[in-house]
């Protein structure tokens, strides 16, 4: 998906892989004047889960924004999308989300909002000429307050058959030969005065029996999700960290639309508890311009921890039977590993475990293990990084990125791909470090 960044750059990719890294933030004289809290909320146009298969890589979390726990200090970030495209599944024009925070010494705000055009969901099942997913927080000395109202429809169709734009939250509507939509879906959580949430899915669509355009059953789309939530309590650290099994980059929009961020997986600030979670797709590929990257199976994972004596944030990628650029670069299989620890010592970094098994460039075998930050030239395409490090560790946090394949596309190819495109296979980011 295109993905235009305006105002504040809200990817940091780019930053993690490369190394760029202006240092981290300690939380100064003036966060401590502010109302006590972290902040969580996130935005993204459209999803599939990993049982809907290789939809799952298309649509991915489009257009995702996360506000993380400091918030985005008054300012709002934006993100957009042109262009998705999963055939008969889902497509939609256009994907624009945001998210904003503000924080005084007495209330704080959030907001998270997608905006969804020309949606087209099971071969015209479900039709609109706008989605809008909203989810507003607001917080005072003693009560949070979450509201979803400015979650709205534009001349929604399901079956044929008028929506009202604003529709009852959690309305159900069966889907003959699918399964059925909830609109508007909404819940909450929290007591109201120490944390309060809310989570906001405009559509919602849940395939239950076999059907005529393939969708697997267990599959469920996402279109237009806005999410927020406060709490009160502080963390002395905070984590952080995604992870994803492969990607294309690109300035034009029919290359970068095939494929997503594939089984991405994103680590919230004040971690998982301990508890690992995981995302994966059966496989990774497009009939239309295979070049591109085909693979087996990806995973991701992800697992955080936030205690009294620190913080540790650890992702993974790794992908099966990987196949770039009509075979000029062929593994049986990679995988990345982002590992960052915060404590008493200060921060770490490492990316120990990462791997390739069976490399061939060029099919010529390549000795492992690779070097990090390895360039091997690819005549008449460009050139690849082979497990591309970046580790930043200091006193107050420690931030860590792999990606064991980053090819970058540089010459006019007999393979159709533009000057500039961008493919990334298997890779993990994280980072721990003082709130």
């Amino acid at each position: 998906m295109t993905n235009r960044l305006t105002g504040i750059r809200v990817v940091v990719l780019a930053a993690i892989l490369m190394g760029l890294f202006s240092g981290f933030a300690s939380g100064g004289a003036t966060a401590a004047s502010l109302l006590p809290g972290v902040f969580s909320g996130d935005a993204f146009g459209t999803f599939a889960n990993s049982t809907a298969g290789r939809t799952a890589t298309t649509l991915g979390r489009s257009a995702y924004l996360a506000t993380g726990c400091r918030g985005t200090g008054g300012r709002t970030l934006t993100n957009s999308v042109t262009g998705v495209d999963a055939k008969n599944v889902l497509s939609a024009r256009a994907i624009a989300t945001s998210v904003y925070t503000n924080k005084t010494t007495t209330n704080a705000a959030l907001t998270s909002v997608a905006n969804v055009t020309g949606v087209n969901g099971l071969g015209g099942r479900i039709t609109a000429d706008g989605v809008k997913a909203v989810a507003d927080v607001s917080v005072g000395a003693t009560s949070i307050t979450t509201q979803y109202g400015r979650s709205v429809f534009t001349n929604l169709r399901v079956l044929g058959q008028p929506v009202a734009a604003n529709v009852a939250p959690n309305t159900r509507i069966n889907l003959p030969g699918f399964g059925y939509v909830v609109l508007r879906e909404v819940a909450r959580g929290g007591d109201g005065r120490s944390s309060a949430s809310i989570n906001v899915n405009m559509i919602k669509i849940v395939i239950t029996t076999s059907n005529s355009i393939g969708v697997p059953v267990g599959s469920q789309i996402i279109v237009g999700h806005a999410n927020g939530s406060y709490r009160r309590a502080l963390s002395a650290s905070l984590v952080g960290g995604f992870a994803f099994a492969a990607t294309t980059r690109s300035s034009v929009a029919a290359i970068e639309n095939r494929t997503g961020r594939a089984a991405a997986i994103y680590l919230g600030c004040l971690g998982t508890g301990g508890a690992t979670l995981s995302n994966n797709v059966a496989g990774i590929s497009d009939s239309g311009m295979p070049q591109i990257v085909a693979s087996g199976t990806g995973r991701t994972t992800a697992n955080g921890s936030v205690v009294a004596a620190g913080a540790s944030a650890t992702t993974t990628a790794e992908v099966q039977s990987v196949n770039l650029l009509g075979g000029l670069i062929t593994a049986d299989a990679v995988k990345a590993v982002a590992k960052s620890t915060y404590g008493t010592g200060g921060g770490k970094s490492s990316t120990d475990g990462s791997l390739f098994t069976n490399l061939r460039v060029l099919g010529a075998v390549v000795s492992t293990p690779v070097a990090p930050n390895t360039r091997v030239e690819l005549p008449g395409v460009g050139y690849a990084i082979l497990y591309q490090r970046a580790l930043v560790q200091g006193s107050t946090g420690a931030r860590t990125g792999a990606t064991m394949i980053h090819v970058f596309v540089t010459t006019t190819n007999a393979l159709g791909l533009p000057v500039g495109t961008e493919i990334l296979v298997a890779s993990a980011n994280s980072n721990a470090d003082k709130f």
